[in-house]
């Protein structure tokens, strides 16, 4: 963090402090941009997200002789999709005399704010009416999902598939080719990211090359096609690894699911070994 200083006018512009993200990857980071706007008695700080969802910022701030108005907001704030808001406003407290500041900011998508989540949403397999496959691993299982309530369904490269829950889509990545059975090939995994209306968020894992049928911003229903499986990432063979999870700065909590199963006669929780059949009913 640095601090810039002023002296008896806001005339000069600036930019302080380093963007740091500590909830996503730097691949994930999210087109949020600061600026300081000066005007004649204040600085205000502005957000800029030009993301098509909404995006997460937290900022610490080093004051000289200045002051965050009071803005009744809270520490963290979420930005509305592909929008430009005044978050902070900076005045001087004591007229003449040198006056500066700098923060540190942090960015997440989705919203990072705790905020209560549909506990009872059910959610269509994530796969073809009429197809049924088998949850090789499943929460907290013992080859990557330690500690995770995310599932993985073994599938042949290419197999369709479909959004889970309606929502609006986050991210699409879908370039890679290269996978490997070591932690450090996370950085090819092709993914697609939904944010939810409740603010949870899902992410569909180790798609096959150049086979997203999604675009950023996009509106999808439960049950739209939106890409084909693969084997691209951290694996050791083709499957679809799906999870849903709310967005926090230091990690992200995932959230247990329960699907509509054909022959069963309400909610499923799903079970690491078993296969499941997703019905012909429209969702």
């Amino acid at each position: 963090m640095r601090l810039l200083f002023l002296l008896g006018s806001f005339l000069a512009v600036c930019t302080c402090g380093p963007a740091h993200l500590s909830a996503q990857s730097a691949d994930e980071r999210p087109q949020v941009i600061l600026t300081s706007r000066q005007l004649e008695d204040r600085v205000e700080i502005v957000a800029t997200n030009g993301e098509y969802v909404p995006c997460s910022v937290v900022m610490n701030f080093e004051l000289a002789n200045m002051a965050v108005r009071e803005t009744g907001g809270p520490d963290t704030i979420t930005l509305a999709p592909r929008s430009d808001t005044v978050i902070y406003t900076l005045v001087p407290v004591t007229a003449g005399q040198r006056y500066g500041f700098g923060y540190e900011s942090h960015y997440a998508h989705g919203t990072v704010r705790p905020r209560p989540y549909d506990t009872n949403y059910v959610y269509a397999l994530p796969f073809a009416a009429g197809e049924a496959y088998r949850v090789d691993q499943g929460y907290d299982g013992r080859f990557s999902h330690a500690g995770e309530a995310v599932l993985d369904f073994s599938m042949p490269e290419g197999t369709a598939v479909f959004a889970a829950r309606e929502g609006t889509v986050a991210r699409v990545v879908d370039h890679w080719s290269e996978h490997c059975a070591k932690p450090e090939c996370k950085r090819y995994n092709n993914v697609i990211e939904i944010v939810h209306d409740d603010g949870t968020m899902a992410d569909y894992v180790h798609l096959q090359t150049n086979s997203a049928r999604v675009r950023v911003g996009q509106r999808v229903a439960a049950g739209d096609l939106i890409g084909r499986s693969g084997r691209t990432g951290y694996t050791t063979g083709p499957h679809l690894h799906f999870g849903v999870y709310r967005q926090g700065w230091e990690r992200r909590e995932h959230l247990r699911t329960r699907f509509r199963v054909a022959g069963a006669a309400g909610p499923v929780e799903l079970v690491e070994g078993q296969s499941y059949l997703r019905p012909h009913e429209a969702h």
